[in-house]
């Protein structure tokens, strides 16, 4: 897992120190203890934490790249085997981000540097010609993407089945 986001994250990290302002952002503050508690805690009692930062290598084909703005150590997974993919993850959160990447997520904690993020890693995945695998997009696939000035529009949509 990313150090910064563990670090952000932890019990005794600035998320959980943060002082609630509205309704909203305890609801996310609750949320989020409840999914380090849940899913990180008993992971790494095991002793099967990893924590890596900016690049990691999972393996000749897997990449991991640090992707900051939606959360301090967001990242995306590279697929560097046959035809190239990134697996975007919180990158996007809907297609309309594709036209208009500087649009930023309710859920992004940095706006700004989510909106530099996402033109960066658009631009790598449409220079290369990579297939970009939304998390949170209806349905089940990906698309190839041209650079259209600020934008980016698709070129093919790519459906995957799934067993």
């Amino acid at each position: 897992m990313s150090a910064p986001e563990y670090r952000f994250f932890h019990p005794d990290g600035p998320a959980a120190k943060s002082v609630p302002r509205t309704e909203h952002e305890q609801k996310r503050l609750d949320g989020s203890r409840f999914v380090f508690e849940d899913s990180v805690i008993p992971v790494e009692v095991a002793g099967q934490i990893v924590q890596w930062s900016q690049d990691y290598r999972v393996s000749d084909a897997l990449r991991l790249r640090a992707a900051e703005g939606h959360t301090p150590g967001s990242s995306v997974l590279w697929l560097d085997a046959g035809p190239q993919a990134v697996f975007a993850g919180d990158l996007t959160h809907s297609p309309i981000q594709l036209r208009r990447p500087a649009d930023a997520c309710a859920f992004d904690l940095n706006p700004i540097a989510a909106a530099v993020t996402r033109k960066r890693v658009l631009t790598e995945a449409a220079r290369a010609g990579a297939v970009v695998i939304p998390a949170h997009y209806p349905g089940h696939g990906g698309a190839t993407i041209r650079a259209n000035d600020d934008r980016f529009d698709i070129d093919e949509w790519l459906e995957l089945d799934l067993l």
